[in-house]
């Protein structure tokens, strides 16, 4: 099946790029993304349209206090849980040999950062002026850090060019919750039941992680816990943790901030056009987390061959974000109305100056995983840090002035401070 694959890419495209496309560290690579790609659509269109039906079903004011308490959430579990992750794949592929270790140092890491996210948006929430309500979707909804320490497993698959197994747990785990999801669409309109259900999407996609995990021969008994990892990670990651939560911030802390300033249904206004832009981030993060192995194989291999390739990686990512965005443009009232009816109209305008962003967000993510490769977390720290600060205060005075559509703004202006920021950032040598 794969050779008839590639037999048929090579009559579409010339000749003179065989060699190229036959070579097997290309046809690694190629599907090694293709897997990932396919497990982040498949995942992306059932959470999508399933999204959609739940904003319809919900009305914009519960659909804001949704997006509000996973947002909120989020930052803490992204900051304790998440923002490590590019730092484990990369000590996944420089030490190979350590990978129990690995596995098992960082599997402890995230579990206790599940319950340090539970501790802290928790405790933040009960010392806010938030009703019951949302205090107890906060403590519900932290779970899924909890839960979702087994992503160890998902990043080893990747650094191994492995991803086919992590799409196929993705997959399998997606459909378990897509039933629950539909039965909740049927019958309930619980908020509590929701989030029980995306806290679900975690646990199945954990249960299909450890079986394929042992199918290949591992075993969850062996993982070992070493001091002298946790040491390096502190001693050069900690950067990437508070970059992980400023990045985040500068994605979610807008809808924070409108529902102070304005109300919960503003918030929901705002996560439609949020949910319509952030559907496409996921091909720059898939295509530069695939080719990460190969990012610091070019830079060993010489300052040339690494400027290139990450010359190609820029231009990449720029042509497929404007072939993404300008059709977006063109369909955004349609786009709004068919799928999330007359209720979210406000919506519309701020959709139309969300989405100039993806530019400056593909970009952006191609420039992070250059720097990561040279080890340049602290610059990866100042510009993330950089980002949130302008990315506040611009919300701080545009909201008042523009309304949601000066929250867009902000996002936008952000997004292109920090992919310039970061591209001509110079290159460290190896």
């Amino acid at each position: 099946m794969k050779d008839f694959f590639w037999l048929q890419v090579e009559k579409i495209i010339p000749e003179r790029y065989h060699s190229a496309i036959n070579h097997q560290g290309f046809k690694r690579y190629f599907s090694n993304t293709s897997w990932l790609l396919i497990g982040q659509v498949f995942s992306l269109i059932i959470s999508f349209f399933i999204g959609v039906l739940i904003a319809r079903r919900l009305g914009p004011e519960y659909y804001g206090i949704l997006n509000y308490v996973i947002s909120f959430v989020t930052i803490f579990g992204i900051f304790f849980c998440f923002s490590f992750d590019l730092f484990l794949i990369r000590e996944f592929v420089k030490y190979p040999k350590k990978e129990k270790e690995l596995l098992g140092t960082f599997w402890i890491v995230k579990l206790i950062g599940g319950f340090l996210t539970l501790l802290f948006a928790s405790l933040f929430i009960l010392l806010s002026d938030f009703n019951r309500f949302i205090f107890l979707l906060t403590i519900v909804f932290s779970f899924y850090f909890i839960i979702q320490s087994s992503s160890v497993i998902s990043l080893f698959f990747q650094a191994k060019v492995h991803s086919k197994k992590s799409s196929q747990a993705q997959i399998a785990g997606n459909l378990f919750s897509l039933v629950l999801k539909i039965i909740w669409l049927l019958l309930s309109t619980d908020l509590f039941y929701l989030i029980f259900i995306y806290i679900s999407d975690v646990i199945f996609n954990s249960l299909f992680l450890i079986y394929y995990y042992r199918r290949i021969g591992g075993q969850l008994s062996r993982w070992r816990f070493d001091r002298s990892v946790i040491v390096k990670f502190i001693n050069s990651a900690w950067p990437l943790m508070f970059s992980g939560l400023a990045i985040f911030g500068i994605l979610k802390i807008d809808q924070i901030i409108i529902g102070q300033l304005l109300d919960k249904t503003a918030v929901g206004l705002y996560a439609v056009a949020d949910k319509l832009t952030e559907i496409w981030d996921f091909i720059p993060r898939v295509i530069c987390i695939s080719l990460f192995p190969a990012i610091i194989n070019a830079r060993l291999a010489g300052r040339m061959v690494y400027g290139q390739r990450l010359k190609n990686l820029y231009w990449l990512m720029f042509i497929l974000s404007l072939v993404i965005m300008f059709p977006i443009l063109l369909f955004s009232k349609p786009l709004v109305l068919q799928l999330f009816g007359s209720d979210y109209q406000g919506s519309i305008n701020v959709f139309r100056v969300y989405v100039l962003s993806l530019p400056g967000i593909f970009l952006f993510t191609a420039a992070n995983q250059r720097l990561l490769a040279e080890h340049r977390e602290k610059i990866i720290f100042l510009a993330n840090g950089l980002g949130l600060v302008i990315n506040i205060s611009l919300n701080f005075i545009l909201l008042p002035q523009l309304g949601l559509v000066g929250a867009a703004w902000s996002t936008v202006v952000t997004f292109v401070f920090l992919s310039s920021f970061m591209m001509f950032v110079k290159q460290k040598p190896v």
